[in-house]
């Protein structure tokens, strides 16, 4: 009641310091610090780095988690189909950047083709593919650059040419592999550089496609194992299936 918190805030208030002593009190605590041990710089130097580090770490905490969930996905269930994003990069010159960027986004775990049109600035003209925010394996059936205007194809990149001039880079590596591209992913930022387009106009209008399959790492390496050596002894692919198994605890 009104009453009972008038009667506690007049205890609270005569249980209070007088000024006297509240300040000298407070000049106690000055004292105190300023005679403590300084701050290390080595200290105050790591707390920033972690501070300045945590979006980053707190981001591929989260990728890790999803690659996990994927992975412990039971043997023969199709795993649950999730949206994952592609991005394309392209410069004339400069360097890649946020703003010469398309995302577009596809279900994972089926195949899918990915296009986007983009208008020469300069000759020679870059492009980069960034397949998947997640990490797994991307089947790369074929990409392709083609004039919009006339519909010749400037590139090619398919399964019976292997990744040719196309360049692996930040956490992406090319698998050995004989009917597709196999791109391992083994972070949250894996980069496909493709040739520069050279002997085009400035100002062509230009297609890229990209018709491609993200999967989970155990789907790409139980396709692998399916078929034993002929003497019956694992594949180098089984072994390698069997150690990731026991280091992730699937069963």
């Amino acid at each position: 009641t009104l009453q009972q918190l008038k009667k506690g805030a007049l205890q609270t208030a005569e249980s209070w310091p007088d000024w006297e002593t509240a300040s000298s009190r407070f000049a106690d605590a000055i004292v105190k610090i300023a005679k403590g041990r300084d701050t290390s710089r080595q200290y105050m130097k790591r707390q920033t780095r972690i501070l300045r580090n945590w979006p980053r770490l707190y981001y591929q905490n989260r990728t890790l988690q999803k690659f996990i969930s994927r992975e412990k996905c039971s043997q023969g269930v199709v795993p649950k189909q999730r949206r994952d994003n592609c991005q394309f990069f392209w410069h004339g010159g400069e360097q890649f950047n946020a703003g010469s960027v398309k995302e577009v986004s596809f279900l994972s775990d089926e195949w899918t083709t990915v296009a986007f049109e983009v208008t020469t600035t300069n000759t020679p003209f870059w492009l980069r593919i960034d397949p998947s925010a997640e990490i797994g394996i991307v089947l790369i059936d074929s990409i392709t650059v083609s004039n919009v205007s006339d519909g010749a194809q400037l590139q090619r990149f398919g399964c019976s040419d292997g990744p040719g001039g196309l360049t692996a880079s930040g956490t992406a590596h090319f698998l050995k592999n004989k009917k597709k591209i196999v791109v391992y992913s083994y972070g949250i930022d894996p980069i496909l550089l493709l040739p520069p387009v050279q002997n085009v106009a400035v100002g062509t209008q230009l297609r890229v496609a990209m018709r491609f399959k993200s999967i989970s790492l155990r789907e790409f390496l139980d396709i692998e194992c399916a078929e034993r050596l002929p003497n019956g002894s694992p594949t180098r692919w089984q072994r390698y299936t069997s150690k990731i198994r026991q280091l992730m605890l699937i069963s």
